[in-house]
Formats: C-alpha cells, sequence, structure tokens
C-alpha cells in the first residue's frame, strides 16, 4: 500500500516584510491517458461466470457451461461462450458424442449462446486423434445452428507459439482459434514481439485474421501455489497493459471478440488475477467504454 504525506505550508508575515507573501502557485493535474478503446464490442474473461463486478469493468461475454438455466439467466446483452472442453492428459472428453450432440441441441435456438469454447490448447502430437474430435464437433455445431453459434479453441502458447495449420478453419472446421502469447515476464520487461510472432505465424499457417481472437494478459505467478523457481509470468502494470492491448490492435484490430486471461485466481496458473488488480480493472474499464 502506499502512504500519503501531508504537506502542511506555514506563511509568517513579520512587521518586517517589505512586501506581501508571494500568492500560492497551484500544483497542476497530471492527466492519466485513457486506455486504447477496444475495437471489438464482446469481451470474454475466464474462471468466472456471470457476476456484479465482471459485468461493471465492461465484460459480457461469460465462461459458463452448457447448462440452460445459467444460460437462461444472463441478462438481456449477455451472452455465453459454454466450456465443453476435456482433459489433454486423457486426451478426450468428459462428453460422450451423443451426450455432446444433446447438449447443443438443447441449446441451438437460444440467443445467449455465442459460442462453445471446445478445447483450451489442445495438443495435437500428444494426442493425435484429438483434431478428428475437435472438429466433428465444431461441424456438428454449425451444422445443428446454421453456423450462428461459433465454435472455439484456444491454442498457441504463453511464449509466442502459433496456432497449428491443423486448426485452421478450411482444414478443422473451427470458426474461432485465441492466440494466447504472454509478454510480461517475472524479472524482465515485457516482450511484446511475442504477439507478432504468434500472429504472423499463426497467419503464415493458414489460419485467416478474422478467425484469431486476442488474449490479453491479465495474469501472473507470483504469488501461485507452484515452487518459486517455477513460476514464470507476472501481472503487467497498467501502462504495460495498454502497451499489449496497442500491440493487439496494430495487428488484430477488428476481431470477433477478445478474452482477458483470467479475471479469477487459478492457485496454480494465475495468481494474481484481474480481479485483484484495481489498477488493471480500471484500464479494462476504459477500454470497454463506448
Amino acid at each position: 500500500m502506499r502512504g500519503r504525506k501531508a504537506l502542511l505550508a506555514v506563511l509568517v508575515v513579520t512587521a518586517m516584510s517589505a512586501g506581501p507573501a508571494p500568492a500560492a502557485v497551484a500544483t497542476p493535474a497530471v492527466a492519466v491517458e485513457a486506455a486504447p478503446l477496444a475495437t471489438t464490442s464482446l469481451h470474454y474473461a475466464n474462471n468466472i461466470g456471470y457476476s456484479a463486478a465482471p459485468r461493471d469493468v465492461g465484460f459480457n461475454l461469460w465462461d459458463l457451461g452448457p447448462w440452460p438455466g445459467d444460460v437462461n439467466a444472463l441478462p438481456a446483452g449477455h451472452q455465453a461462450l459454454l466450456w465443453v472442453g476435456g482433459d489433454n492428459s486423457q486426451c478426450g472428453s468428459e462428453y460422450t458424442d451423443a451426450q455432446f450432440n444433446a447438449l447443443v441441441d438443447s441449446l441451438a435456438g437460444n440467443p445467449k449462446v455465442f459460442g462453445w469454447y471446445l478445447w483450451d490448447e489442445p495438443d495435437f502430437v500428444a494426442c493425435p486423434t484429438l483434431l478428428a474430435l475437435i472438429s466433428k464437433r465444431a461441424n456438428y455445431i454449425r451444422t445443428r445452428t446454421g453456423g450462428v453459434q461459433k465454435s472455439f479453441v484456444a491454442s498457441g502458447g504463453g511464449d509466442g507459439e502459433a496456432a497449428p495449420a491443423a486448426l485452421a478453419p478450411a482444414r478443422s472446421g473451427v470458426d474461432l482459434i485465441g492466440l494466447d502469447p504472454y509478454p510480461c515476464r517475472i524479472g524482465e520487461t515485457c516482450e511484446y514481439g511475442l504477439i507478432n510472432q504468434a500472429v504472423q505465424q499463426t497467419l503464415a499457417n493458414g489460419i485467416p485474421l478474422a478467425a484469431i481472437v486476442p488474449t490479453y494478459q491479465a495474469f501472473g505467478q507470483t504469488c501461485s501455489s507452484i515452487p518459486t523457481g517455477n513460476r514464470k509470468w507476472r501481472l503487467p502494470t497498467a501502462t504495460e497493459m495498454d502497451q499489449i492491448f496497442a500491440r493487439w490492435d496494430s495487428l488484430v484490430p477488428s476481431p470477433v471478440f477478445d478474452v482477458a486471461y483470467s479475471w479469477g485466481v487459478q492457485p496454480e496458473w494465475s495468481c494474481p488475477a484481474l480481479s485483484g488488480s484495481t489498477t488493471l480493472r480500471s484500464r479494462f474499464a476504459q477500454r470497454f467504454a463506448s
């Protein structure tokens, strides 16, 4: 916590003064630049369902499960990106194909569903059957909803890795791909070029610009539960966050939506997170303001 110091000015005027005391000089206010304005109107944050605090910042696309009751409870103007991903360690989903299709069927006509979050950073080398599973589900969503609801996969990696060519929509059927390079590391200046690297190589892999979803680093690991030596990332400062926004804006100027990872704390992976930073929440609120 930053302390405050009170300033006390004492003016002593004696009978021997040659003239009146000098007038007080006002200290000019320091202007704070606004964060770069968002170039999309849809904003998603991981690890938080619908809640007043992120809503008041401007988030309006919610991390929900595929349950009609939760979806229907969203207020007007808000939508859900439904998590139906699985476990890479098992190379499979918790849902059978029949169960997954039934979930899509139950929500296919619901206007509060924006789309379906099929997987987070799938590893097609370790799990070679995973691509076929993701493709099958993306194509079912498109067929069942007439393309109204979108399929989404997060890919790339924190060190600027590209999304693989296998995920290109023309090959996989996936509509939107979130890229997640995280430029700010513990003890280092932020390496914004990782964002350029991820985007440029992803484009070279045949994934069109219109399919790329920016993921902003809004977390660190300085209080995570992993050993200190294994902690890698730190929470960006307000100025660094603005640089992250600006870099993404220059590379992906009109995304379908954007992502902040992460609003909620994950003890192992994201601690601290956006929810615990008043300063960063203010920058996001300014950015999302219309």
